[in-house]
Order: structure tokens, then sequence, then C-alpha cells
């Protein structure tokens, strides 16, 4: 029993590490979508890096159907692109 505890308090610390990190992580993307001067960009991006939306539901939130909503995003990414630290994109991703 007291090797499970063990076993849980290890286990309990590495999540508590993870979700710092993932929340530092939300912090540093906000805080680049905050300098992107459009309000559509930024609330396109913060529902989708933020909040996690998929594209249809943001399409929704905005009227637009879905393709608009990829034409836009596209559009908002090459507004925060200047923002994001040197190095912290790899291009070949998309």
């Amino acid at each position: 029993s007291e090797s499970k505890f063990i076993e849980y308090s290890i286990l309990s610390a590495e999540i508590d590490k993870q979700i710092e990190e993932y929340l530092r992580e939300i912090q540093r993307t906000d805080t680049v979508i905050r300098k992107v001067d459009n309000a559509l960009f930024r609330g396109i991006l913060k529902a989708w890096y933020i909040n996690r939306k998929s594209w249809k539901d943001i399409g929704k939130d905005y009227h637009y159907e879905k393709t608009q909503v990829y034409e836009l995003r596209n559009k908002a990414l090459s507004a925060v692109y200047p923002f994001i630290p040197e190095g912290e994109v790899n291009l070949d991703e998309y």
C-alpha cells in the first residue's frame, strides 16, 4: 500500500509539472496573439489555439462557412507570424 502511495505521489507530481508547462505555453501563445491588431484575427486565433474550438464551431461563432474560416485562418496566421519569436515555428509542419 505504501509503494502505491509513493507511485501515486510521483505520478501526481509529473502531472502537475505537465499542467504547469501547458499553462505557461497557453500564456505565451495568448501573449503573442494579443499583439495582432485585427480583432477578428485575434478572435479566430484565440478560439483555435486557446479555447481549442473546431474550425466548424469557429465558423458558427463568426457566421462564416468553413472554407471562409480557413481563408481567415491563413490571414490570421500571416498577421501573427511576425510576433512569434524566431526559431519557434517550423513552417514545414504546415
